[in-house]
């Protein structure tokens, strides 16, 4: 069953990350020819700062499986938390 759940999570992973990353990519372009609209930019920013959140979760995802599976060692360092969440804080102001 465990087997099993590892495999699902792969896949729905792997499922995800093709479109999220036609969407960011998508966002870049359109950064790149109408980011100087105050309003657009603001915009943009945020879809490019959700779709990178997403993109992360899912390499998380696809990290947690190879850890599960054995293909994969995990190394723990420290981080700063400000840094982390302040681009969170950010964005739902």
């Amino acid at each position: 069953m465990n087997q099993e759940k590892i495999e699902l999570m792969g896949i729905a992973a792997h499922d995800l990350k093709n479109p999220l990353a036609g969407i960011y990519s998508s966002a870049q372009i359109l950064e790149r020819y109408f980011g100087e609209n105050d309003q657009s930019a603001r915009f943009i920013k945020m879809i490019l700062s959700a779709s990178e959140q997403m993109l992360l979760i899912i390499k998380n995802l696809l990290e947690s499986n190879r850890l599960e599976s054995g293909l994969l060692t995990l190394h723990i360092h420290p981080v700063e938390v400000p840094t982390v969440i302040a681009p969170i804080v950010e964005q739902y102001q």
